[in-house]
């Protein structure tokens, strides 16, 4: 999740898949965009998975923004493009081999550096 609200206004949604939970901070500390971090919610820690709606929601709620001023940052169609339009944030996909079916991204991303583009 990313929006630039607040002169350090980026947050991440980090779902725990079959990596280590650490392994999102270590690719945010590889790429140097560990310092704009704000918040990180680690989905078996809320009891949430995405796409639920709920999970996108309480990613929001500490940058205390609307869903429309924010993006949702990721790699997987369905989780990080379909579901958070559905709650109304853009999407920005990074593509790292879960190819795009139907699911249509507000932006695409080559390196996640990119990310400072957004807004």
């Amino acid at each position: 999740m990313y929006s630039r609200h607040s002169s350090r206004a980026l947050s991440i949604d980090i779902r725990r898949c079959s990596t280590p939970e650490p392994l999102g901070l270590q690719t945010l500390e590889r790429t140097g965009l560990i310092h704009l971090v704000d918040d990180v919610v680690i989905s078996k820690a809320v009891s949430l998975s995405k796409p639920n709606p709920a999970i996108y929601h309480l990613s929001l709620e500490p940058l205390q923004v609307d869903a429309a001023d924010a993006w949702f940052v990721g790699d997987s169609p369905r989780n990080d493009v379909w579901g958070p339009q559905q709650v109304g944030l853009r999407a920005a996909y990074l593509p790292t081999g879960h190819p795009i079916g139907l699911e249509r991204p507000d932006a695409v991303l080559h390196d996640l550096r990119d990310v400072l583009n957004l807004v």
